[in-house]
């Protein structure tokens, strides 16, 4: 029989020196970005009110009602996305050029695409929020600022930055855009809990890209699907998810399977294979045996039914042939590093250096927490008998 290592409490244990822990951003870190983003909020509130009350501006940038050639009065709420609001930030493996992010959405009403041409709109509120960043960044040395294809970035001095996507949201939204921002002001759960109240129209809310204009795109539904499965498989989902993006973040410094379809894909695995709750450890090797085989193909988003060819059909899209293969490799070094940790030998020793293998440095060089199973400890901890030679009787000599 195979000898097994048990590595659960190196993992997720209640040791100070667990896994878990070494990888979790401290206190100090959330309350960093959450001041950023605190700061970030008030500045887009204050400038749009300003552009509100300026209108030789709004006339200059064309953000004009077309049918009554009316400024717009635009006052943005805000909804944090991504794996801050999943429950899955980690701190990076590489800083730099790593850094921890934070997703904070900006949204505005629906109108904005009625009355200013769709195009026009996107492009001018990317140039808007653009500005109010920049000078927002110039106020705070070490700040910058950073356009990107769906958002604008602002990089923070603490190894962070702040992502601010732009939607537009439909009537029904507003309630609970308000109800989120009260709140908040309590906390940050708070925040989650009502906008997990009522399933909203998804169809509706729509994501300002520079150069495509608007894509139909609700982070909430995504939110919802995966907060949906972690009641079901329990909180080892997250974790697992975790573990995962360590394992991408320490093999690429850049690039790599995102990490929204990393957790598509082990949801995909927790939802046809039993998972021992008490065992981190086997649930990722049971990911791990099947996550190269997925891989090889690009993953779609669970959450939305979209045509063929529309970019936000696949959460993967984006990975090149050429950095699939690589990631498809680097799937299988995984399995194999976990495999040989956990099942060929009773090491402790050699069981963690293939854990380090897999997740870097940051995984406690403890080997007095991986326990091997009872009945191969006995077999291992028992010196080996030297016996004498054995006297083979002499057969030669004829009866």
């Amino acid at each position: 029989m195979a000898a097994s290592v048990n590595a659960h409490s190196l993992f997720a244990g209640r040791d100070p020196a667990a896994f878990l822990k070494a990888i979790t951003p401290s206190d100090a870190q959330r309350r960093q970005l959450l001041e950023a983003r605190k700061t970030i909020r008030a500045h887009l509130k204050a400038g749009f009110h300003m552009l509100s009350q300026d209108v030789t501006t709004q006339q200059q940038l064309g953000l004009i009602d077309r049918q009554t050639m009316k400024p717009l009065r635009l006052s943005p709420k805000f909804a944090s996305q991504g794996s801050f609001v999943y429950g899955t930030l980690n701190n990076p493996a590489h800083q730099p050029p790593q850094e921890m992010d934070l997703d904070d959405g900006m949204y505005l009403p629906l109108e904005v695409i009625d009355k200013v041409p769709p195009k026009v709109a996107s492009n001018l509120l990317f140039k808007v929020v653009g500005d109010i960043l920049a000078h927002l960044c110039s106020l705070n040395p070490g700040w910058e600022m950073e356009r990107k294809s769906t958002c604008c970035r602002v990089s923070l001095p603490f190894g962070a930055h702040i992502d601010v996507p732009l939607y537009a949201y439909p009537d029904e939204y507003e309630e609970y855009l308000e109800k989120a921002a009260v709140a908040f002001a309590e906390s940050f759960f708070a925040q989650d809990s009502v906008m997990r109240q009522k399933p909203l129209e998804s169809d509706k809310v729509w994501l300002a890209h520079r150069d495509n204009g608007w894509q139909q795109s609700d982070p909430k539904k995504i939110k919802d699907w995966f907060e949906e499965k972690v009641d079901l498989h329990g909180e080892q989902l997250r974790r697992v998810c975790r573990y995962l993006k360590v394992w991408r973040d320490q093999h690429f410094p850049t690039g790599g399977v995102p990490s929204i379809a990393l957790m598509a894909h082990t949801v995909a695995i927790f939802d046809t294979t039993w998972m021992d709750p008490d065992r981190d450890d086997l649930a990722l090797l049971r990911v791990a045996e099947q996550l190269p085989g997925l891989l090889t193909e690009k993953v779609a988003n669970p959450t939305i039914d979209v045509p063929e060819g529309d970019p936000s059909k696949y959460l993967d899209g984006g990975l090149e042939p050429k950095d699939r293969r690589d990631v498809v490799q680097k799937a299988w070094d995984l399995k194999q590093f976990l495999s040989e940790a956990l099942e060929d030998h009773c090491q402790r020793q050699r069981a963690l250096k293939n854990l380090r293998h897999a997740f870097g440095p940051r995984m406690p060089d403890r080997p007095d927490l991986l326990h091997v199973d009872a009945a191969e400890a006995v077999v291992t901890s028992v010196e080996p008998r030297v016996l004498a030679p054995a006297i083979i009787p002499n057969h030669s000599h004829s009866a």
